[in-house]
């Protein structure tokens, strides 16, 4: 009987060994690929804005709780080395090609391009241009990493934005964040992107708040006019594109 539960006791303290160093070694390889998401993939806030979150949760329920429970499971000291071998050998395999796919998903997801038109941002992937018939290869004409900062020229007075779009919907053109010949690289100068984002602000470090929109969701954003970083992103929230107080002065006799 002694014997019996020291052998038990053995064996839930190995399986217990197993389970922290498979989970370890997810758990950094894991770290390792939301560096690469966060920072390379979905910059930023639009790690939140553009599908970087949902996407990371799938690596994280695929690298950390799959392969390690699975180890949890299956490991014990009273099997064969060669059982041993095969069983982790099994997990890992099983393990990787998970997270190799749900990689490649999230890698397909990531956004390719973030487009201006007067206030809001829009978030494009490669499948949202694919999904529309549009070729995204122009895109590789700007300079700089992916996602493009892009920006298109707009009327600035609202009431005459308004007007456009609405006639460009009853003529069934294609709406501007989604027409490539009319994309322009986001100037360098501060001054310059307080212009076309319409801020009052003079160039300093603080950023400019606009709305933002991707497949996934919207809300609004704050944009820093001097490294052109997003950040400050807040889910269901916008700012009206009119105000009374607007309305009243553009519509005066």
């Amino acid at each position: 009987m002694f014997f019996s539960k020291q052998i038990s006791s053995r064996a839930h303290k190995a399986r217990l060994i197993a389970f922290l160093t498979h989970l370890t070694l997810s758990l950094s390889l894991f770290a390792i690929l939301l560096a690469i998401i966060y920072f390379a993939w979905f910059p930023h806030a639009l790690f939140e804005a553009s599908g970087g979150l949902e996407g990371i949760t799938i690596i994280a329920a695929v690298d950390i709780v799959l392969g390690p429970l699975l180890t949890l499971v299956v490991y014990d000291i009273t099997k064969t080395k060669w059982h041993l071998v095969r069983d982790i050998g099994v997990i890992t395999a099983l393990q990787l090609s998970c997270l190799v796919a749900g990689t490649l998903i999230v890698n397909q997801a990531k956004p390719i391009a973030v487009v201006h038109v007067y206030d809001t941002f829009h978030v494009i992937s490669k499948p949202d241009f694919n999904s529309r018939g549009i070729d995204p290869s122009p895109l590789t004409e700007f300079t700089g990493s992916y996602p493009k900062i892009l920006y298109t020229a707009t009327e600035t007075n609202p009431i005459a934005f308004l007007t456009k779009s609405t006639l460009d919907k009853l003529n069934k053109k294609i709406p501007l964040q989604w027409r490539l010949s009319a994309y322009r690289a986001i100037p360098q100068n501060a001054e310059e992107i307080n212009r076309i984002l319409q801020s009052s602000k003079a160039a300093s470090r603080e950023c400019i708040t606009q709305n933002i929109t991707s497949r996934y969701t919207s809300g609004t954003v704050c944009f820093n006019p001097n490294n052109l970083i997003f950040t400050d992103f807040k889910e269901g929230q916008s700012i009206p594109l009119l105000n009374k107080a607007e309305i009243k002065v553009q519509t005066a006799p």
